[in-house]
């Protein structure tokens, strides 16, 4: 039988393991509203600067339906597949970067600025999909 230690109890085990990740501002809940049972975890964007306030816009939040144990199974399989905040961020600026790229190029900025941002852009982007380490593509193009 499920009880509410046990269910917060997996949602504290889905906390941690997000804090382990190097997550900010984590939190995690299940509630009874209506006869149905949710839940959620949230947390600050990788790279969030925790020093200022972050606005509720500024959180992501993942909602869970289902009994209490598949939304406290869902929360702790959600933090397990959940990247390191520094590969978000990886992934982040990688995502930026481009649309910077492409915001210049709709803008005419081809050459001589876009266009060495852009090659440098491909080569990170490879080096994560064959998994070189920056560090080594970084003494490579020196």
């Amino acid at each position: 039988m499920t009880t509410v230690e046990s269910v917060q109890n997996r949602l504290k085990e889905a906390v941690a393991i997000l804090r382990g990740k190097d997550y900010k501002g984590v939190e995690a809940a299940v509630f009874l509203k209506s006869g149905e049972i949710s839940g959620y975890v949230k947390h600050y964007p990788a790279g969030a600067d925790t020093s200022r306030y972050v606005s509720v816009s500024d959180e992501i939040w993942k909602h869970f339906n289902g009994t209490a144990d598949e939304v406290a199974d869902k929360a702790v399989a959600f933090a397990r597949d959940a990247r390191f905040t520094s590969e978000t961020a990886e992934a982040d600026y990688l995502r930026l970067l481009h649309r910077a790229i492409d915001f210049a190029r709709e803008r005419g900025l081809e050459e001589p600025i876009i266009n060495p941002i852009a090659e440098l852009a491909k080569k990170i982007s490879r080096n994560a999909i064959t998994d070189q380490r920056v560090d080594s593509f970084v003494e490579s193009a020196a």
